[in-house]
């Protein structure tokens, strides 16, 4: 059976809608939150970071740097409040430094 819609929809909603349907929303959002981490922490902290990943709400990131490592660690809670700010819920709950 086919719904037809008398007015036409905006492109962005339907492919939203489409996506949360098919429960893929989250891992697009997990993605877009590790893009935005180096945009949000800036040059030198994104050129120490190695790897970076979310699992279980959780943002696990690897920094070579000691000194990086521990001034991330000082602004975590600024940081998690950042990255989640673009979201109507939050997509992670805490940082792990490495």
């Amino acid at each position: 059976m086919v719904i037809r819609r008398t007015k036409p929809r905006n492109i962005r909603d339907v492919i939203r809608e489409v996506l949360k349907e098919n429960h893929l929303d989250k891992g697009l959002q997990e993605q877009e939150l590790i893009r935005r981490w180096y945009e949000i922490t800036g040059r030198m902290i994104a050129n120490a970071t190695k790897t970076i990943y979310i699992r279980h709400r959780k943002l696990f990131v690897n920094i070579h740097s000691a000194v990086i490592r521990n001034e991330i660690s000082l602004l975590k809670d600024g940081l998690i409040t950042e990255l989640n700010q673009a979201y109507e819920e939050p997509v992670i709950d805490d940082i792990i430094l490495k």
